[in-house]
């Protein structure tokens, strides 16, 4: 380096700059106070400080904190450190899905260090609690007591709070974790799906049976700013059951693709362990729909259950469902195909599914419907339409689906787009025909 030039410290310490930030000042002279956001606060975080130094700040400084191993990344660990204290490093940032053709960004972990109303303030941030799954951030905003200590910093973490709320990336996304594969668990990073277009003609189920979940979701969804006004909840829970391949999911993206302004959550089985955080993320991004299907898998008999553990974890879900926030805007949709194995706290008590609505098999005019949509771009006379549904009593929607393309394959095979008797007699006789296992892995009754 040339004589007289700049010099760099790559070993500089943070609790030095914290030391000479808050000159003067005695540890016990400061307050911290943290908030944790959810992970969907990510990718809007930057912004949301920006907006706040730019609003309550001035003389700002930032840098980027090297993390601890094994250890959240708190104040009181920057300053109490000894062993192998945090440095400065340079600003590191993670790409996030949000959707888009071009990623959203996140700090990793840094400080601002800023003056408010004459006072020095310092704002942490770092990835909340573990570093082996994705619960979140974690904001800590450092107020001496002469400054405003508890009641300021909060204001400034609520003004935070109010920015990330209004202008969320993720808010009306249909959303999923990933699960990981760590010893530890946990919920993943957040995918966002897009949605395929479906129409109301797409969705092929008996008029009762329609009729009652138009009423129940989005007549209910209509009223909902009426019903919180009259004191009711303004929360549901729906359970949608039926026999495997009747159109359950289908109904569920159909819902999905209409529900514009929702926020959705797809969850599993498996990851209602975490439900707190998908909780978090869900009332963070109201109104929310929270989907998990194959409820069933959750309500194995007790003595099956691992234990007190098993079942504190199936309680947290429940007690979500159960009305604790009266005027939540979460719609809980859970799905299954045996509804007879779950536990009689979710299938009896009144408050946590407030309606349970049957997928059933198709009927003969629903099969005759499903067929010509999913033959539309084939040729398909109605003598065929009339001997199919004859022919398949007691078969799903995937069965029905599955009969129209191998028709179609076979009339392909012949060089032609008109189904004709010999493809629907293939395809029914390699359906039906080839043991009780084949005909129940497409869909039919054995």
């Amino acid at each position: 380096m040339a004589d007289g030039g700049p010099t760099v410290d790559f070993e500089e310490r943070v609790v030095d700059r914290i030391t000479k930030h808050f000159a003067g000042l005695r540890t016990r002279d400061l307050t911290t106070m943290g908030r944790v956001f959810p992970t969907t606060a990510r990718p809007d975080l930057e912004t949301a400080i920006a907006d706040l130094l730019e609003a309550e700040a001035t003389d700002v400084d930032f840098v980027g904190v090297s993390a601890l191993n094994y250890r959240p990344l708190k104040f009181s660990a920057l300053i109490s450190e000894r062993r192998e204290p945090p440095i400065v490093v340079p600003a590191e940032y993670q790409d996030i899905d949000i959707g888009d053709e071009t990623p959203g960004r996140c700090i990793v972990s840094g400080i601002w260090f800023f003056t408010h109303r004459d006072a020095p303030v310092a704002l942490l941030v770092s990835q909340a609690e573990r570093p082996y799954d994705d619960p979140g951030v974690r904001v800590e905003v450092v107020m001496s007591e002469a400054g405003g200590g508890r009641d300021a910093a909060q204001r400034l973490l609520g003004i935070m709070a109010k920015s990330l709320t209004e202008r969320s990336v993720y808010a009306g996304r249909t959303l999923s974790f990933t699960t990981q594969r760590s010893y530890m668990g946990g919920l993943g990073a957040l995918q966002v799906h897009q949605l395929p277009t479906v129409s109301l003609e797409d969705v092929i189920l008996p008029r009762p049976t329609l009729e009652a979940l138009q009423r129940t979701v989005f007549r209910f969804v209509e009223t909902r700013a009426a019903l919180k006004e009259h004191g009711f909840s303004t929360k549901r829970g729906l359970l949608l059951y039926g026999p495997p391949g009747t159109g359950k999911t289908h109904f569920i993206r159909y819902l999905l693709f209409q529900m514009a302004g929702h926020t959705a959550l797809l969850v599993t089985a498996e990851q209602v362990a975490y439900f707190n955080q998908v909780m978090m993320v869900a009332r963070a991004l109201q109104p929310a729909i929270v989907v998990i299907e194959d409820a069933d898998l959750l309500a194995r008999a007790r003595e099956e259950r691992d234990g007190d553990c098993s079942q504190v974890l199936l309680n947290s879900l429940l007690n979500h469902m159960d009305g604790l926030t009266e005027d939540a805007e979460i719609l809980f949709i859970l799905t299954t195909n045996r509804p007879e194995t779950l536990e009689a706290a979710v299938r009896d008590r009144p408050g946590r599914i407030d309606q349970a609505i049957e997928i059933p098999l198709p009927d003969a005019e629903c099969r005759a419907r499903l067929l010509r949509l999913y033959s539309e771009r084939m040729t398909l006379p109605e003598s065929i339409v009339e001997a199919c549904v004859r022919r398949t009593d007691s078969v799903s929607a995937a069965f029905i689906r599955e009969l129209a393309r191998r028709m179609a394959q076979f009339a392909l095979l012949r060089d032609t787009k008109e189904v004709g008797d010999e493809d629907m007699q293939l395809a029914l006789d390699e359906m039906l025909n080839a043991g009780d296992f084949n005909s129940m892995a497409l869909g039919a009754a054995s």
